[in-house]
């Protein structure tokens, strides 16, 4: 078992401004310091984090996935835990324990224990729920 962290900072190849590497499978713990896209049949490693948008050209699999940004993936994904702070895309199956996101999830078919899906405006609808409350406890009280 590996707790090696294997860091991707700005690639030898960029091309229109993003990152490109090629798919590994490996038991380290993987870390995009910026958007990339990764070509190749799987990305497979034990932890996979991405501090921006990570674009996968195939399948992914991981114990752990945590992108900052949006995640694509243009094959399936098999995870324990899939944590996205945007949109999750996958034009494949997504097999995992708990996916959790804060905007649109994308999928042939979701196969998940726990699906936990924040909308941006959520926060919105509680406060405009929470005014409405407030406003009818006040008319009462007139």
């Amino acid at each position: 078992m590996s707790n090696t962290i294997r860091e991707y900072n700005t690639s030898s190849i960029v091309c229109n401004d993003t990152n490109i590497c090629e798919a590994v499978e490996t038991d380290d713990i993987l870390r995009f310091n910026e958007s990339y896209v990764v070509v190749g049949e799987c990305l497979k490693a034990k932890e996979i984090f991405a501090m921006y948008d990570l674009t996968v050209m195939g399948d992914v699999q991981a114990e752990k996935i945590e992108v900052n940004g949006k995640l694509y993936v243009s094959g399936n994904i098999k995870a324990d835990q899939i944590r996205c702070s945007s949109n999750v895309s996958c034009n494949g199956n997504i097999l995992c324990e708990s996916i959790n996101g804060d905007s649109d999830l994308i999928a042939n078919s979701v196969d998940a224990e726990k699906i936990e899906i924040r909308f941006l405006f959520d926060d919105l609808i509680a406060e405009m729920t929470e005014k409405i409350e407030r406003e009818e406890k006040e008319d009462v009280a007139v």
